[in-house]
């Protein structure tokens, strides 16, 4: 139904975030995040399924990592030519997707219980004022043990602009500019 949709989908906006390109996002932006992961055990044979954060047309500063954790979380936004996620401190990371381990369901999960995953889609990353001496520096999204996707994202003035550790197999990132 449309109400079951509408739980698993949550606007930034709704948490206060402005994307007015002046105004720092990101607690508003983290509140929305925590909302989607909040919502239950994101497996897929499971009764939670995760949830969109959808990040309307606008430029959207954040200052500081935002951090997925949660499985089946997917950051959307309206397209890389509408919606621009801009980092303003060149010693910070963009975003961190650590999901729980995909490869170990946990002994109370049933046989063949898989993660979600998480994913980005539909956006453009920007890092101002980049520090390129240090290589390890301004990764704008880092992947962690997770089963990931990753589909018509922009990403502009990082060091590292993806960088995947521990995914699961499945893992897909199609349409993707540097």
């Amino acid at each position: 139904t449309i109400q079951e949709r509408l739980e698993h989908y949550v606007s930034v906006k709704d948490f206060g975030a402005k994307g007015d390109n002046v105004t720092d996002d990101t607690a508003a932006i983290q509140a929305a995040v925590n909302a989607v992961e909040a919502r239950g055990t994101l497996f897929a044979n499971k009764s939670g399924v995760g949830g969109t954060v959808f990040f309307p047309s606008g430029t959207y500063q954040i200052s500081d990592e935002i951090r997925v954790e949660g499985h089946g979380v997917v950051i959307e936004g309206e397209g890389p030519a509408a919606t621009c996620i801009r980092l303003m401190n060149e010693t910070k990371n963009g975003f961190l997707f650590a999901g729980p381990d995909p490869f170990n369901t946990g002994n109370s999960d049933p046989i063949g219980a898989r993660p979600l995953g998480q994913g980005i889609r539909n956006l453009r990353m920007i890092l101002e004022g980049a520090n390129h001496t240090d290589a390890r520096s301004n990764t704008m999204i880092r992947v962690r043990r997770s089963l990931f996707h990753a589909d018509n994202v922009d990403l502009q003035g990082y060091n590292q602009g993806i960088v995947l550790e521990g995914v699961a197999e499945g893992t897909k990132i199609s349409n993707m500019q540097m």
